[in-house]
């Protein structure tokens, strides 16, 4: 019995060192297929649609952010447009607090009461959708500033680098902001 516990131990303190030293190897985080170019015409051809994800309480901010998760390749998140600001990411995405916004971004308003997302495009151009604005995913010409509550982004890792200083939408140029 007494060797049986000895082997027992030592087999214990084998497996207890060898978790310890394990290495851990990080694998290569591919980026979504999608470019940013693409994911803003897919905003695009989103506009004027009510897009209700889940089938509850109607179209909302985040339904249209659950279908831009499924357009990029990623499985949705749940939860409220607040919940933005800590809910689990798709591998390689960050989250940025207080960041200016790239296109493509996933914008976050969680500070003052706000509870809303959306995608940025430009200094001066935005997709969203809430009940209180009609239901409908907008093409906003605010700056992203313009509502109350940012609190930071959600960025994605597209397959591209957005090096140009002009985003084209659907034909439309709009200057980017570096």
């Amino acid at each position: 019995m007494k060797k049986a516990v000895q082997k027992l131990v030592t087999l214990l303190l084998v497996v207890a060192t060898l978790i310890s030293t394990s290495v851990v190897v990080t694998l290569p985080v591919a980026a979504t297929s999608r470019t940013v170019s693409d994911a803003m015409n897919w905003c695009e051809s989103q506009v004027g649609k009510a897009l209700d994800y889940d089938g509850n309480y109607g179209a909302q901010c985040v339904d249209f952010i659950y279908y831009y998760y499924q357009y990029l390749g990623v499985s949705p998140v749940g939860g409220n447009g607040n919940d933005y600001a800590y809910n689990t990411l798709p591998s390689g995405w960050t989250r940025l607090q207080g960041a200016t916004p790239q296109p493509g971004d996933i914008l976050v308003y969680a500070n003052n009461g706000a509870n809303h997302v959306g995608i940025y495009a430009s200094p001066s151009l935005m997709y969203h959708q809430a009940p209180s604005l009609g239901g409908y995913v907008l093409r906003d010409a605010h700056n992203y500033t313009y509502y109350n509550g940012y609190w930071g982004v959600v960025r994605p890792n597209f397959s591209d680098a957005q090096s140009s200083s002009v985003l084209t939408i659907s034909g439309v140029n709009y200057p980017i902001q570096k």
